[in-house]
């Protein structure tokens, strides 16, 4: 199994590695507007970029000359001290409200980040609203079990963290991160023909309400989930397939995803199938990723 991961990293650099401010004047931040409406506007599907955009922080008695952006791996937003702040990851990025982030990493990482305002005499604007960057994972060659197989053969699968899952009721703590499993025409009964299934078939226990879409295009050419696609609680196996996926959680926010029906191995009840699947972490954006 070859696994890819793109990270939108930080600044294009490692994480780890700390941007040199343009100025070394330490001030703790103040009561100063800050900037609002930090957003991700683009995600291109190649590149590892993204853009941000912010609304720009409006004051009638200081001078803002410029914003600075921090990120790191535990939510910083709330720190008012200036000491704590200089040792996170930052960027100077003048006066233009907005900045890219670029790739590459190598994990499931999330980032959060905020924005700042930078006076002409040095002072820092509170933080503005937080958002989170995060790894956009894909895979090729996982496999899941068809349900009958053997106890302890996992048969269901979790796009946020790329793992094979088992479906076993008693699995009580992947009842919210499974998004589908390999079931039959009649879900978990009755042998023959494959289907994948949205996890709620087996049980209402299952936090995910999963929709298909069979696609006419290829997978990489599957850029992202076309508006008006009607998504459907199951879809049958066929090797050569390319699917559309649309997981809604508990809270009605929903991610999309993509699959490519390999192959089926085997005999029943202990077929496998191989599928090679991108997911896009970023809840309500239906761009997908493209393998390079």
């Amino acid at each position: 199994m070859r696994r890819r991961i793109r990270l939108l990293s930080f600044l294009g650099l490692p994480l780890i590695v700390l941007m040199a401010c343009s100025s070394d004047e330490v001030v703790s931040p103040t009561e100063l507007t800050p900037p609002s409406n930090l957003r991700i506007m683009d995600i291109p599907l190649s590149g590892g970029q993204v853009e941000l955009q912010w609304d720009g922080a409006v004051s009638v008695d200081v001078t803002y000359v410029g914003y600075r952006l921090y990120a790191h791996t535990q939510s910083i937003q709330s720190l008012d001290n200036a000491q704590e702040l200089a040792s996170y990851e930052k960027k100077e990025v003048g006066s233009a409200v907005q900045n890219t982030v670029l790739n590459l990493g190598d994990s499931y990482t999330y980032y959060y980040v905020h924005v700042r305002a930078v006076t002409d005499e040095g002072e820092l604007s509170r933080a503005s609203n937080e958002i989170f960057l995060i790894a956009r994972p894909e895979d090729e060659g996982a496999v899941v079990y068809e349900f009958a197989t053997q106890a302890g053969n996992p048969s269901g699968y979790d796009l946020s963290e790329g793992v094979a899952v088992s479906m076993a009721l008693t699995n009580s703590d992947r009842h919210d991160k499974t998004d589908f499993f390999l079931g039959y025409a009649d879900g978990i009964t009755g042998g023959g023909a494959l289907y994948l299934w949205s996890p709620k078939r087996a049980s209402s226990d299952y936090q995910n309400t999963t929709g298909f879409a069979g696609m006419t295009s290829s997978f990489d050419d599957l850029t992202r989930v076309p508006d008006g696609t009607t998504f459907l609680d199951h879809v049958a196996v066929t090797a050569g397939s390319v699917i559309a996926v649309k997981i809604t959680d508990e809270h009605a926010v929903s991610n999309y995803a993509k699959l490519y029906f390999m192959r089926v191995e085997g005999d029943e009840p202990e077929r496998t199938l191989v599928f090679q699947w991108a997911y896009q972490p970023t809840p309500g954006r239906p761009e997908l990723v493209p393998a390079p």
